[in-house]
Formats: structure tokens, sequence, C-alpha cells
């Protein structure tokens, strides 16, 4: 198993981190690692630091989202809206992002 026991981690997307700057100071680590969360409305949430590797996030809405520090090694993004959004320091390495 990839990503530990928390059977709601993928859904912690929804809320974000409550604490969240450009800098990844967080409150708690967003596990997102291979959540299918296609078509997601995470405008505006805070998703600093938060692992995203292997996750599906094709269609998703993350208008004005901050992914500072992000991991999305190989994550799928394709036709998700990003429009607006803090995209600094990500690792995007293998993901697909058309």
């Amino acid at each position: 198993m990839c990503c530990g026991t928390d059977p709601n981690r993928c859904e912690r997307a929804f809320t974000g981190n409550t604490i969240g700057q450009a800098n990844a100071v967080s409150d708690r680590l967003l596990d997102l690692r291979a959540c299918k969360l296609p078509g997601a409305k995470l405008d505006g949430k805070t998703l600093s630091g938060a692992l995203m590797s292997e996750g599906v996030f094709d269609g998703a809405s993350l208008t004005e989202a901050v992914l500072s520090k992000a991991y999305a090694r190989g994550a799928s993004f394709k036709g998700a809206n990003m429009a607006n959004s803090v995209l600094d320091r990500l690792d995007w390495t293998g993901a697909d992002l058309r």
C-alpha cells in the first residue's frame, strides 16, 4: 500500500491546509498520492507541500489554488484549470499537463 491507512486522506484536498502559505508551512501533511480526483473543485484551496505523485486531477478546477512546494511527480492534470494559481517550486517531473 503506497499511502498509509487514513481512509479520508484524499478528501482532505477539499479542505486543504488551514495555515498553508507560499513557503509551504502547514498544520498537516496533505497526502494525496495516487488519489483519483478527476473534475474536483479545488478553487482557492491551499495545497502547499502536498504529496500528489501519481494522483489523477484531470479536468479539476484549481483556479487561485496554492500548490507551492507540492510534489506532483507522475500526476495527471489533463484539462485542469490552474488559472491564477500559485505554482511555485513544484516538482512536475513526469506529470501530464496537457
